[in-house]
């Protein structure tokens, strides 16, 4: 398996955005059994939106 190279990114992000986050967090929480970190919502939101489309 390929180690991948990651780098830190610091954001400032909306009440309302974070909020929205944190909603995600609880849904997955009723789906997967655990609440993921607000990072991981964003990496998979991400992931999502540049690597998928390609």
């Amino acid at each position: 398996m390929n180690k991948v190279e990651t780098q830190q990114v610091t954001v400032r992000l909306s009440n309302e955005l974070v909020k929205r986050i944190d909603q995600e967090r609880t849904k997955r929480l009723e789906k997967e059994g655990k609440i993921p970190s607000r990072t991981d919502i964003i990496r998979i939101s991400l992931e999502k939106m540049f690597v998928e489309k390609t």
